[in-house]
């Protein structure tokens, strides 16, 4: 999100979330969704390895040790 979204929009969304979207072919085009950071980082993660990405996963799991477990 950059000022104009959060000024004029008025988006806010919680510290450690994310605001995550995506555009499609549908009528309203394109859909968006609040996830915590702790979950994308972790379906980051395991992307990541799937196609045999070590180094960006690595930094991904650093980003995900600094922040500690995930909320229950």
């Amino acid at each position: 999100m950059d000022e104009y979204d959060v000024q004029v929009e008025g988006i806010h969304i919680q510290v450690g979330s994310l605001l995550v979207y995506g555009f499609a072919i549908a009528l309203p085009p394109g859909w968006e969704v609040v996830v915590d950071e702790g979950v994308y980082l972790h379906v980051l993660l395991s992307i990541l390895l799937e196609h045999g990405l070590a180094s960006e996963a690595a930094r991904v799991e650093l980003l995900l040790n600094a922040r500690g477990p995930l909320p229950a």
